[in-house]
């Protein structure tokens, strides 16, 4: 037999720290199990999909629907498809019935990392696919965690969801370090496998199908990698003896035991009788009353379930199956056969297969047991400790107390594969068959009853990639049945499932890859191999990114493009489930570096090199001429710029360069002019004219000579605003190169005298006054702005004949410099003020008078009047102004404009007289009688 092989990569990296970087492997991070936990995510495969494919359509391609990571898939994440049923069987209604015609794509099975998740539904990975999986043979996809470490300590479990007719069964992980199982804990997948088969109650006797698809003829088959019940019936029913592929066949009628379900073993020994019970040695004669020699039959898979029903207490050892002094059903030779051992040589995996249920018409038999699981754990490192890993089948159904009814078969041990780049010790590795289901009778009322116990699950599969561990795939025990009857032969006919495949091995590869060690701006060349046996048409890919991106080279080895830091490149191979960093190294490099004086021409260039870690230079001084020294000197015939390229090496080889411009110079002849004056009052601006010459100076600085600010312009101006005589100076330097030119006393700027003076207006008429405020100066000139007036006096007086306003000039000088200032006066209008009133201006009692201002010369502009009455007065125009108390009154006006003004005032103006007041008393008299009057008026 072929052994198994798989995936394992493991990149080795040879750098300088000898240490060992990986990608995405142990991304999950460390994990530790200290109760049961589930810990992968499954979907099914939506559609069928062919070898070579990078597309996955599936159900959920978030594969985090329970929460068990700590986010959705995603690049660089792992999967594990594997198809779990699709096989053809032969369906004849015979002994050949279950015979495997064609696996088809069944067991199928790869790693493969997750390039990208474009939808809901849809999966894309790194690598085509090895293998094609059919959606119809219930594939699935499993997403695996990717742990740097796993601990399971005691009291932890690391297990799977059952498989449910479309996912689970399977437990797999990647872990990138120590895996350490520790004393109390494991990893189960028992009875995590195909399904045993169901009970019915109906049943007849005489029966002899291998498949029916009524319950009467017998009891449900263990489910297989032909796919389960429901797919039975497809294929001639769901019923009786025949085992279909590795499921146990169901309990014949009537009340048979149902056969165990197979995994591994010896594929050319199965005939489906399983291994009878020499436990007693005596039971070898009621064994081989079935023919001569059945007591040593040895088949591979699982056991074949008990006779049918008798009701007699005969002797098992003298009377065989079959004989009618059983009586009931005559204890036929019809019990489930044991399931078919499976082909595991080329690379395909399996679930256990289920057991078949034992044939029942009271309610009281057993179902099949379920098979064992898949576990598959891929270690990077050792594999240790004092735990379990264990994969077996469930035991077969046991009937109830005074149970009338056949017994189940039992479930087939699962499979292991423990894929480990590093050691496997210490921990104890079962993928063993369940037992046969009991038959527990006992029956006080039918002592010597009899029904068919169920046969033992076969043994599983285990394989590793190296160490010596404890290892069992046993085949499980027949059960047996307590009825009075047999007591001699308590098997009843169910037989023991076969021995597994514990102890086999494969021959894992990894894939090593050595990096380079370049200098910057250098291709590297990077190698890759495998060690040991290479998966058929392996290619290798390179990347620049840890997941995902296009590839950028193939085969086993690549030669980068030029690197300018050190970098991380990363190699997969196809067939291959992750990428292995190669790190690319830089050698130290030279750093170049110098410095070089500015001369001028005819002197020499002192070049110092100022590099650090080279041990060889190479001058090209840009004028065709070069040197090999460390530190030269160099003499251009010719003034310029020049651009030295300096090239240094390493111990390494590794080169480094710089440029740096240099100047040689001419020496410049410096004159300089200006424009305009330079002499002048107060003060001068001068712009300067640069007439340097010889090379074209590209530095310069002018020291103006009055302790201003120098300037570096070419063609600067300047403003003198302090009087005095000033000696200007320009130098002008090109590089080192460098010359100076003076003018002495080139500027003077003469004291200023300052022109002002004071004067207040006046009115026509009036002499102004003119107060000199000058300094500096020693003669005037004054011009009084009437087009007459002038004057040289310091402090001049004069009369002007009109009223105005005058620009007055005054000039004021030194006999060299002069200064010039001007003011406005004004001479105003005196007005001549007179009044009158409307009305009369006497009256008795009280008199209101309207004045009339009938002021003259320029109009007032502002008005005071007093009425002599002491009441307020008024500076309107023209105001009126009532009088109530009798007197004589004097009024006046007072008029001005500006500060001229005048006075008028009419004396005893307003007369008001007192009023008399009339009044008198008289008294009443009769008619005749004289009446007197009493005057008593006053004032008249």
């Amino acid at each position: 037999m072929k052994k198994f092989t798989s995936i394992n990569i493991a990149f080795l990296l040879i750098i300088s720290t000898g240490n060992f970087c990986f990608a995405q492997r142990g991304k999950d991070g460390a994990k530790t199990i200290s109760s049961s936990v589930n810990v992968n995510e499954y979907t099914p495969l939506l559609s069928s999909v062919s070898a070579g494919s990078s597309t996955l359509a599936v159900v959920s391609s978030t594969l985090n629907g329970n929460g068990r990571f700590s986010g959705n898939l995603a690049p660089g994440d792992l999967i594990f498809i594997i198809q779990i049923q699709g096989t053809t069987i032969n369906t004849p209604n015979d002994s050949t019935y279950g015979a495997i015609s064609s696996y088809n794509n069944c067991g199928f099975n790869e790693f493969a990392q997750v390039s990208s998740v474009p939808n809901s539904t849809s999966i894309t990975i790194d690598c085509g696919l090895q293998h094609s999986y059919s959606a119809p043979g219930r594939t699935q996809v499993i997403r695996v965690p990717r742990w740097s470490t796993l601990t399971i300590n005691n009291g932890g479990t690391m297990t799977c969801p059952a498989w449910d007719g479309t996912t689970g069964g399977i437990v797999v992980t990647e872990v990138l370090g120590n895996t350490v199982i520790n004393s109390g804990g494991k990893v189960d997948a028992t009875g995590k496998g195909f399904r045993g088969g169901a009970l019915d109650n109906q049943s007849q006797f005489g029966t002899l199908d291998y498949v029916w698809n009524t319950p009467l003829s017998g009891a449900e088959k263990g489910e297989s990698i032909v796919g389960n019940q429901g797919d039975y019936d497809n294929m001639g029913g769901r019923y009786d003896r025949g085992a279909p592929a590795n499921g146990g066949g169901g309990g014949q009628g009537h009340t048979s035991g149902g056969g165990g379900g197979a995994n591994a073993g010896n594929i050319a020994t199965w005939n489906g009788y399983g291994i009878p019970d020499l436990s007693t040695p005596s039971w070898a004669s009621a064994w081989n009353l079935e023919w001569t020699g059945f007591a040593s039959n040895n088949s591979s898979g699982g056991g074949r379930g008990g006779y049918d029903y008798s009701a007699n207490d005969a002797n098992a050892l003298i009377e065989g199956p079959g004989n009618s002094n059983w009586g009931g059903d005559n204890r036929r030779n019809n019990g489930g056969l044991g399931g078919r051992p499976l082909d595991y040589s080329t690379g395909r995996l399996f679930l256990g297969g289920g057991g078949g249920a034992g044939d029942q018409n009271q309610n009281k038999g057993g179902p099949g047991g379920n098979g064992g699981g898949l576990i598959y754990i891929l270690s990077f490192a050792d594999i240790t400790g004092s735990g379990q890993i264990v994969a077996n089948g469930s035991n077969g159904g046991s009937t109830p107390t005074r149970g009338t009814d056949g017994a189940g078969g039992a479930g087939a041990g699962g499979t292991i594969i423990l894929n480990a780049t590093g050691t496997i010790s210490g921990c104890t590795i079962n993928a063993n068959g369940g037992n046969g289901g009991n038959q527990i009778i006992r029956n006080v009322f039918e002592p010597t009853e009899t029904e068919g116990p169920g046969g033992g699950g076969g043994g599983g599969y285990i394989s590793i990639t190296n160490g010596a561990p404890v290892r069992t795939a046993t085949g499980g025990a027949n059960g047996t049945t307590d009825s009075g009857g047999l007591l001699e032969f308590p098997p009843n006919g169910a037989t023991k499932g076969a021995t597994g495949l514990p102890a086999q091995t494969f021959a894992s590869y990894y894939v090593t890859a050595i990096g380079d060690t370049i200098c910057p701006n250098t291709s590297a060349t990077l190698t890759a191999s495998i060690v040991g046996t290479a998966p058929f048409g392996v290619t290798y890919y390179w990347y620049t990114t840890a997941t995902g991106g296009a590839s950028v080279g193939t085969g086993s080895t690549f030669t980068t493009p030029a690197i300018p830091a050190a970098t991380t490149y990363y190699v997969e191979i196809c067939p291959g489930y992750y990428r292995v960093p190669v790190n690319i190294i830089l050698n130290p490099t030279p750093v170049p570096s110098f410095t070089a004086t500015t001369v001028c021409l005819g002197d020499a260039t002192v070049f110092t090199n100022t590099s650090t870690g080279a041990t060889g230079y190479a001058w090209n001084f840009g004028d065709g001429n070069s040197s090999g020294q460390m530190s030269p000197n160099h003499t251009y015939s010719t003034a310029g710029s020049f651009i030295v390229l300096m090239t240094v090496i390493n111990s390494y080889g590794c080169l480094a360069n710089t440029t740096q411009t240099v100047t040689v110079g001419n020496t410049p002849q410096v004159s300089f002019t200006s424009n305009g004056a330079t002499t002048a009052c107060g003060s001068l601006t001068v712009n300067f004219v640069n007439n340097t010459t010889g090379g074209g100076a590209n530095s310069y600085v002018w020291n103006f000579g009055d302790g201003s600010a120098t300037s570096t312009q070419q063609n600067p101006g300047h403003t003198y605003s302090i009087p005095g005589t000033y000696t200007v100076v320009l130098a002008a330097s090109l590089g080192s190169c460098n010359d100076i030119d003076s003018i002495v006393n080139y500027i003077t700027v003469n004291p200023a005298p300052t022109a002002g003076f004071n004067a207040t207006n006046v009115c026509l008429g009036d002499v102004m006054n003119f107060i000199n405020s000058s300094s500096g100066a020693t003669s005037y000139s004054w011009n009084f702005g009437d087009a007459t007036g002038t004057s040289t006096s310091t402090s001049p007086s004069y009369t002007y004949t009109s009223a105005n306003t005058f620009t007055v000039t005054l000039i004021a000088s030194d006999g060299t410099c002069t200064d010039t200032t001007t003011q406005s006066v004004t001479v105003n209008n005196a007005p001549q003020v007179s009044f009158t009133s409307t009305g009369a201006t006497t009256a008795c009692g009280s008199l209101t008078v309207n004045f009339v201002n009938n002021t003259t010369g320029g109009g007032g502009n502002s008005y005071v009047w007093n009425f002599g009455d002491g009441s307020a007065t008024s500076t309107q125009q023209n105001p009126s102004c009532t009088y109530t108390t009798p007197g004589t009154y004097t009024v006046v006006l007072a008029a001005s404009l500006g500060s001229c003004n005048d006075i008028d005032s009419i004396v005893n103006y307003i007369t008001v007289n007192p009023a008399p007041t009339a009044g008198f008393n008289a008294t009443n008299v009769c008619l005749g009688d004289v009446m007197n009057f009493i005057n008593s008026s006053s004032g008249a």
